[in-house]
């Protein structure tokens, strides 16, 4: 009798979690149920967020190409320049420049501004009454 109490017992547990567990089936049943509409528009959505990637990987690769056609004829062209050349023409350049510079520098030293000056303003003196001689005659 005993033992029948407890296998009753344990029948009444086992038929309680079955039925928890029927229900908890029938709950995730539910919610799987009502998500297959949003998983359908996401993967939708994820359909055309590939598209657009597969669009934009195309249009990149083209770019790409281009980019590394152009950087490989600026490659050809620079192996092909005499920089050397370039870099001795631009120093004799700026050699010549400097000793023009210090040659002009040198003469501009030379010159007396204040002679200079007195001597344009004393021209500016006898030059004044010969052009007002000349302008009554106009």
């Amino acid at each position: 009798m005993e033992e029948n109490k407890k296998m009753t017992a344990f029948a009444r547990w086992q038929c309680i979690f079955t039925a928890v567990a029927a229900v908890c089936c029938v709950g995730v049943f539910a919610v799987v149920l009502t998500m297959v509409p949003q998983v359908r528009a996401v993967a939708g959505q994820l359909e055309t967020v590939l598209t657009d990637l597969e669009t934009v990987t195309g249009t990149l690769n083209g770019e790409l190409d281009t980019i590394l056609t152009n950087l490989d004829t600026v490659t050809r062209e620079l192996a092909a320049a005499d920089l050397e050349g370039m870099v001795a023409d631009v120093d004799a350049f700026v050699t010549t420049g400097q000793s023009a510079v210090e040659q002009a520098t040198e003469k501009l030293s030379i010159i007396d501004f204040e002679t200079m000056n007195r001597a344009i303003a004393d021209l500016a003196d006898v030059v004044e009454p010969l052009a007002r001689f000349f302008n009554v005659f106009n």
